[in-house]
C-alpha cells in the first residue's frame, strides 16, 4: 500500500510540474548576475519529455543559497539524442564563459551531464579547448545501465536501451 501511494504521489508532482507551464511561461528566470564570491553557477538538466519546470523547487532553494542557476529553455522537452543535447549545453556554457559550473540534473539529464563531464576530460589537452567548465554533477534517478523496458518504447525512449545509452556516454571517443 505504501509503495502504491508513493507512485500516486510521484505522478501527482509530475502532473503539477506540467501545470507549471501555464502558470510560469516556456522561458525559465534569468540566472542572477555573477558576483564577486558567489556560490558557482549551477545548469538544471532535466530528464525525458521534462521542461525546467519539473526542477523549478530545486531552482527555487538554489537562488535561495545565492546559486547563479541556469535552465536552459532550448532543451525543450528533452527528447532529442543524449549527444545532441550535451553539444548544446556545452555551447550555452562557452557563450557565457561560465567556468566551475555545477550540474543538477534528473533521469536523461544525469546522462547528458555524464557526456559533457567526460567530453571535457577527453578534451582538456586539446587545442582551443578550454577546461574547467564543468565541475561535478549530482544527478537523480539517472538510469546510468539503461532500462530493458526501453525495447517497447517509441521514439526518444529508445535511447534508454542498455546499448543506447552505452553508444550515447562514449560518442565522443
Amino acid at each position: 500500500m505504501r509503495r502504491f501511494a508513493g507512485i500516486i504521489a510521484d505522478y501527482a508532482y509530475v502532473g503539477r510540474s506540467r501545470l507549471r507551464y501555464w502558470r510560469y511561461g516556456s522561458r525559465p528566470p534569468a540566472p542572477i548576475e555573477t558576483v564577486p564570491d558567489a556560490p558557482a553557477p549551477v545548469l538544471l538538466i532535466p530528464g525525458v519529455f521534462e521542461t525546467w519546470h519539473y526542477m523549478k523547487p530545486v531552482r527555487d532553494r538554489l537562488v535561495a543559497l545565492g546559486h547563479p542557476v541556469h535552465s536552459v529553455p532550448e532543451l525543450g522537452f528533452n527528447r532529442h539524442p543524449i549527444p545532441e543535447m550535451a553539444a548544446l549545453l556545452a555551447a550555452y556554457v562557452a557563450h557565457r564563459d561560465l567556468r566551475g559550473v555545477r550540474i543538477v540534473a534528473h533521469s536523461k539529464g544525469g546522462l547528458i551531464g555524464k557526456l559533457l563531464l567526460a567530453g571535457e576530460a577527453e578534451q582538456s589537452g586539446g587545442p582551443g579547448r578550454q577546461p574547467g567548465r564543468f565541475e561535478r554533477m549530482i544527478s537523480i534517478n539517472t538510469p546510468y545501465g539503461g532500462s530493458r523496458l526501453a525495447h517497447y518504447g517509441l521514439g526518444p525512449w529508445r535511447e534508454f536501451a542498455p546499448a543506447g545509452v552505452t553508444e550515447s556516454l562514449h560518442a565522443r571517443r
